[in-house]
């Protein structure tokens, strides 16, 4: 840059076209703006010739040389100068995923990855389900990987980094997978020109180690379930456990562990199969109505037959030093919902009911949760327990207790249409049917039941969490 006479400094400016194009929008007042900034700021002035290098820049893009330049007068005037980088010399990224052994194949994978001509990269991994709803949705038509990877992709760290970069690769395990469940490590690779490379590795954990114990035999059957409401209503209804509605239900439960519990009355939500799915086409095919039927919940049956409801994977986990706790974190992407058809998605969660200050009112929430079972072997009575656990909401953190449940939205991380259609305030009991019923077992004697009046609340709940950005 050579001054011609008269000039006493100029100020310098170099933009990207579509930061240009921003400033111009406003008008060529706006450019002049952003060039001289602040007085105080000398940073960007200078006087006399100079040459500068600029550096970071993409290659094959436009950029703008914005100027202005003052007298000793301080008059000004306004120069401009485009000029276009070149195509990329260098290598680009290259990206190599190595399949590796794990021991416990159905919540674990291995692999190694090695990057080459990279100086920076990004990386995810979801479920291939939870991507596909993302690509898939409406208005996303257009919407590419390389797009997702840049939106939810985290950022490699230094070391991480170098071992990936380095002769032998970094070995990555990830842990805490849902069984039997298609998954995607998605990544992106960029080297000092800013040239980037993506790669997506798709995997499947395998079907658990299938537990062999009697407990499955044992509870199924017809039962009359019983829980209370957060309004203190009691409610009784009918639940059959088996294990599956057809052949394709059966095989798959039996590869997870798990029960199918069918019946759910006080989410409001009346019974279908898989065949009224279809006959009613509210499913497009059997595979869409084996998982979408219900209302149904699981319980899942471990090899020290310690039995659960379903067991969803841990997201992530970390230890609070000041409260002297460990908080978990559940994902359970592509889980099975208690039920979805007729324009309407509900989910079996923990529930509870939550007081904010800041409003001053009590709100009902819905998170996804594991629940103890309890199986009586004298009596055949099954409970599904409460849970209690730390929250780390605030600085103090709270304690609170979650009862079996139900949400509706459109996905089971729930987000902002999730709504809390049924809030339990006590344990989910299980009565086999072959034994008597007293009042104090069903909770409301059968004049009682017929005097009720059936009712739903529909109530606004929580934020939402670690959804992939659409």
């Amino acid at each position: 840059m050579t001054p011609e006479e008269g000039v006493d400094r100029y100020r310098l400016y170099v933009m990207s076209e579509a930061d240009y194009e921003s400033f111009l929008f406003e008008g060529e007042e706006m450019v002049r703006r952003a060039v001289i900034g602040g007085w105080d700021d000398t940073s960007t002035e200078y006087r006399g010739p100079q040459s500068l290098t600029l550096e970071g820049l993409f290659p094959n893009s436009n950029y703008y040389i914005c100027m202005v330049v003052f007298d000793k007068d301080m008059r000004e005037l306004y120069i401009e100068e485009v000029f276009t980088t070149s195509e990329p010399v260098g290598p680009a990224p290259e990206i190599i995923i190595t399949e590796k052994e794990t021991e416990e194949p159905w919540n674990s994978a291995s692999i190694n990855l090695q990057l080459k001509n990279t100086v920076s990269a990004l990386a995810f991994i979801h479920t291939k389900y939870a991507v596909d709803e993302v690509l898939n949705a409406p208005g996303n038509e257009d919407l590419t990987m390389d797009v997702v990877i840049s939106t939810n992709g985290i950022q490699l760290s230094g070391a991480e980094l170098a071992k990936a970069t380095s002769e032998g690769g970094a070995d990555i395990t990830f842990s805490n997978l849902s069984p039997n469940t298609e998954y995607v490590y998605a990544i992106m690779a960029t080297n000092s020109e800013y040239v980037s490379t993506s790669y997506v590795y798709n995997f499947k954990t395998g079907a658990e180690p299938v537990v062999e114990t009697t407990l499955f035999d044992k509870l199924k059957g017809e039962y009359t379930a019983r829980i209370t409401d957060i309004d203190g209503v009691p409610h009784t209804f009918d639940v059959t456990i088996t294990d599956g509605v057809n052949d394709a239900t059966r095989e798959a439960y039996k590869a997870q562990n798990i029960l199918v519990c069918l019946g759910f009355d006080p989410c409001g939500v009346a019974y279908n199969s898989p065949e009224d799915l279809l006959k009613k086409k509210w499913a497009k095919n059997e595979e869409e109505a084996n998982r979408n039927y219900g209302p149904k919940w699981f319980l899942e049956i471990d090899e020290n037959d310690k039995i659960t409801t379903y067991k969803h994977a841990v997201a992530s986990s970390s230890y609070d030093a000041v409260n002297n706790v460990e908080l978990v974190d559940y994902a359970a992407d592509g889980e099975d919902p208690m039920a979805s058809f007729n324009n309407q998605t509900i989910w079996f969660k923990g529930t509870f009911n939550r007081y904010y200050a800041s409003r001053d009112k009590w709100e009902m929430q819905a998170t996804t949760l594991i629940h103890d079972v309890d199986y009586n072997e004298t009596t055949g009575t099954i409970t599904v327990k409460p849970v209690t656990h730390f929250k780390s909401w605030t600085a103090k953190g709270e304690t609170i207790t979650e009862y079996p449940g139900v949400s509706q939205s459109k996905n089971w991380y729930g987000g902002s249409d999730q709504k809390v259609i049924f809030c339990g305030n006590s344990s989910l009991v299980l009565t086999p049917k072959d034994k008597p019923q007293t009042k104090s077992e069903c909770g409301i004697s059968p004049m009682q039941k017929s005097l009720q009046v059936p009712g739903m609340k529909i109530i606004n709940v929580q934020e939402s969490k670690r959804t992939l950005r659409k």
